[in-house]
């Protein structure tokens, strides 16, 4: 039967590994912890053991702790629950959850607060699924391969994440594995899981980086806060001007009464030129006192075509600087998008060789066994041949017992080499049995020169010596092997944990940063909008400051004329007619005056309401958008850093299970039992 799909990648890969041993140093930690659990289909752990490494000292002891991670699994076939005795065989869509609960839990301070918060654990399960039988295979966390034949499912799961965070959304269900299959006769081979506390090893977090982040915030609420100060100054402006319109309204009304006078006057010539001469005069002091109204409406409007250059230009600033935050989140947002493809690549290429690394270790492990077991034999045999030709007879039985074993060695290395499919571990077992082989004959060649005489005695006596220093010498070869081998599988272990730590980080920085240049966008977007609102309105102060100049180049006119009529009122006795028609025209155009300066107070009144509603914008702008986001910048943002860091001390304290001592590090490794058709298995 063939192998799976993914023992045959790291087969390969160990074996050219063990060669690259024998030129490069290896790489392991000097005291490490190593928990192996097996589970049932439910998740219940029956049987657990603890390896652990002191330096060159390995120990093994079974144990019966709670493990920090609980697992429970859940099997449903086309939406019913079942259970795995029931489901093997079936056929339908299947449906697979792995439940994992974070059970180590710390009180630690937050922000000077106690919170509760979970030893983070990363948690990488893998399975091989026959493709013969299933197709429509789907995990919600983690990765599908397939080559043709069978599909390696590989999830992970973070248990405790959300709550350690303290976030309502984006962790809910990263403490589950789910995968879905459709099937046509429901078997499941052992899911192998691996669990890891080092989940931020080597990750090397910059919260520098974050901290410049937060200035920056900093800088958009100090930017906005100048922009309300600035909208505060015009609608002041605004108000002095409404001020000078309302002047500017009550001297034309003045002037209207006076022109009225000048009319009576003008019907009433008869009564004296000293009337006339005296309603003129009082014509040309409101005149004087209209075009003073006047001039200061003009200065006031200047004035504020002046102030406003200030709030435009910080709008301007406000824009230029969001678009520089655009491009920055862009280029952050598109580094990620790299990133995690290139590390997905690399996961790819090394997940699961610890599996592969255990097929070889199984085979060095047995020809260990047997050379020990040959090397114990010969020097029976040599002690055996030494004392004389009384004990010729035990010599010859225990060459015959000798000779047994190898041959039952033999059988068990033939089945080996029945089920290997990798040549080059085939070669070694094949080497092993011509061995033994040849040794089964110079034994048998043995005990013919012990039936025949002492001198053929003493002639096997020395090919057993040469046999003996032969096998100790492959003993030697075999143990420098097993050291290389176990090395290997220790630092792919903690390879393909690295990697997918790395992966699992990149994601969630990924997340972040398309997140973050959204907002980014939007932001660019209103405060565009925003620039060219303010263009229209310094457009509109620019067209009101020339026309209140140009009101004013008129009044002065206005007043030089009214001069020029007093001069002219010594003369009005010869020209009657024409002083009343003159009158009547300049009453007509009082008049259009008074309902100009309505009009003027008006769209003052208007401009004042708009300056008005423009400067509750912007404080609502400020209070409800900028000030809310700088506060969820700096106080949620800095506290899910703060947790960030207090995950990554519990992950860098967490060195020790069952020992006694604290190790460099600590992994957890589970076998699920396998289901095949019509019985759940134990292994």
């Amino acid at each position: 039967m063939r192998k799976d799909y993914i023992k045959k990648i790291f087969a390969g890969v160990a074996l050219i590994s063990i060669c690259a041993c024998y030129t490069m140093p290896v790489l392991a930690y000097s005291n490490e912890e190593a928990v192996y659990s097996k589970i049932d289909n439910s998740g219940k752990v029956y049987k657990t053991i603890v390896s652990t490494v002191d330096g060159e000292e390995t120990n093994k002891q079974e144990v019966s702790k709670e493990l920090p991670i609980e697992c429970e699994v859940k099997y449903k076939l086309d939406d019913t629950e079942i259970s795995a005795e029931e489901i093997s065989g079936k056929s339908g869509k299947v449906t697979i959850t792995l439940k994992y609960t974070n059970k180590d839990e710390k009180d630690v301070i937050v922000d000077g607060k106690k919170e509760k918060m979970y030893t983070p654990f990363l948690i990488v399960s893998g399975v091989v699924i026959d493709d013969a039988k299933n197709k429509n295979i789907v995990v919600n966390h983690g990765k599908v391969i397939n080559n043709g034949e069978h599909t390696v499912v590989a999830g992970f799961a973070v248990p405790g994440l959300k709550e350690s965070l303290n976030v309502e959304h984006g962790c809910d269900d990263y403490d589950t594995i789910e995968i879905t299959m459709d099937t046509t006769c429901f078997e499941l081979k052992n899911i192998m899981t691996y669990a890891s506390p080092k989940v931020f090893s080597n990750m090397n977090f910059n919260f520098g980086e974050f901290n410049k982040v937060f200035d920056k915030v900093q800088e958009l609420q100090d930017g906005s806060k100048q922009i309300e100060n600035g909208a505060v100054k015009l609608n002041d402006g605004i108000i002095s001007f409404n001020t000078g319109v309302k002047e500017l309204k009550n001297g034309s009304i003045v002037l209207r009464d006076g022109v009225y006078s000048l009319n009576e006057g003008a019907e009433k010539l008869n009564a004296g030129a000293l009337a006339l001469r005296q309603g003129i005069g009082e014509y040309n002091g409101k005149a004087k006192e209209f075009n003073g109204a006047v001039s200061q409406v003009s200065s006031g409007a200047s004035e504020l075509n002046t102030k406003y250059d200030e709030i435009n230009n910080g709008i301007l600033g406000l824009n230029s600087k969001s678009s520089e935050l655009e491009a920055g989140a862009k280029k952050l947002n598109d580094g990620s998008a790299e990133l995690k493809g290139g590390v997905d690549m690399l996961s790819k290429n090394v997940s699961g060789a610890a599996s592969g690394v255990a097929t070889l270790q199984a085979g060095v492990t047995e020809v260990k066994k047997s050379t020990g077991d040959i090397v114990s034999a010969l020097n029976g045999a040599t002690g055996t041949l030494s004392s004389a030709d009384e004990k010729a007879k035990k010599s010859d039985e225990d060459i015959t017992s000798l000779i047994s074993t190898l041959q039952s060695k033999n059988t068990t290395l033939n089945e080996l080499i029945q089920s290997e499919e990798n040549e080059s571990v085939k070669n070694v077992l094949n080497s092993q049995v011509e061995f033994n082989n040849n040794t089964i004959l110079k034994l048998q060649s043995i005990q013919t020169s012990i039936d025949t005489s002492k001198e053929k005695m003493e002639v096997a006596s020395q090919v057993i010596s040469k046999t003996h220093d032969g096998a100790e010498k492959l003993s030697s070869a075999i143990e420098q092997v097993s050291t290389g081998v176990d090395s290997l599988g220790s630092g792919f272990s903690e390879l393909n944990g690295g990697i997918t730590k790395l992966s699992s980080g990149i994601r969630a920085v990924s997340d972040g940063a398309e997140g973050l240049y959204d907002g980014t966008q939007k932001l660019a977007n209103g405060t565009s909008q925003l620039s060219m609102g303010s263009a229209q309105v310094k457009s509109g102060i620019g067209n009101l400051s020339a026309g209140t100049t140009q009101l004013y180049s008129a009044s002065t006119m206005l007043n030089g004329a009214t001069e020029q009529i007093e001069v002219g009122a010594n003369n009005v006795c010869t020209g009657t007619e024409a002083l009343v028609s003159g009158t009547q025209k300049l009453e007509s155009g009082v008049l259009a005056l008074v309902d100009g300066a309505d009009k003027l107070c008006d769209g003052g009144n208007q401009l004042a309401d708009g300056s008005n509603t423009l400067v509750k914008g912007i404080k609502k702008f400020n209070t409800e958008g900028i000030n809310k986001i700088c506060s969820i910048v700096n106080d949620d943002g800095k506290s899910l850093i703060r947790r960030i860091e207090k995950l990554e001390e519990l992950s860098e304290e967490y060195k020790k299970f069952s020992s006694e001592k604290e190790n460099e590090e600590v992994q957890f490794f589970s076998i699920m039992d396998s289901i095949t058709t019509g019985k759940v298995n134990k292994k």
